[in-house]
């Protein structure tokens, strides 16, 4: 059983970077989440469970602060 990694960037280009390095690296992942901004990643986290959130400081919509504090401020999440 894998970890589930939300890769949170607004570059596709960025996402897949980082989802080959981690790949590259040998961590056991059974999903990998992407989200363009942090209200996608909210979304995503609406019906996902992750272990992990990797996410950019400067994103249009919500940047990765205001994705941390929204996180954060959410039981659930």
């Amino acid at each position: 059983m894998g970890y589930c990694i939300l890769l949170v960037d607004d570059s596709a280009t960025t996402r897949g970077l980082i989802k080959r390095t981690i790949q590259l690296a040998g961590l056991p992942v059974s999903e990998f989440l992407e989200a363009g901004h942090g209200k996608d990643a909210l979304e995503q986290l609406r019906t996902h469970t992750v272990d992990l959130i990797l996410a950019d400081l400067h994103m249009p919509e919500m940047n990765g602060i205001e994705l941390a504090q929204a996180v954060l401020a959410n039981p659930a999440t």
